[in-house]
C-alpha cells in the first residue's frame, strides 16, 4: 500500500482510471472506496464498499460529505 498524500495526487490517480482507496481507521479497520475523478467536470465518483453505495461529489462535497479530506490531512488515505 502506498500513502496519497494530497489532493492533487489523489485527483491524478483518480482521473486515469478508478483508484481503489483504503481510508485507515482505529484497531486496524479500514473502508474501502472506488475513487475515480473526471477533470473536465470537476466530479468525483466514489464507490462505497462497505454498504455498496456510490456518490457523485464536487470537490467541496467530498470535504462535508464524506471522511476523505479528512483523511488526506492525518496520513490515512492509501491506495
Amino acid at each position: 500500500m502506498r500513502q496519497i498524500k494530497n489532493l492533487s495526487e489523489l485527483k491524478e490517480l483518480a482521473s486515469k482510471k478508478s483508484c481503489k482507496c483504503s481510508i485507515l481507521l482505529n484497531f486496524g479497520l479500514r473502508s474501502v472506496k472506488d475513487i475515480r475523478y473526471y477533470p473536465d467536470k470537476q466530479l468525483f465518483k466514489v464507490f462505497n464498499e462497505i454498504d455498496g453505495t456510490t456518490q457523485e461529489l464536487t470537490e467541496n462535497q467530498l470535504s462535508t460529505e464524506t471522511n476523505i479530506i479528512k483523511a488526506l490531512a492525518n496520513g490515512a488515505l492509501w491506495r
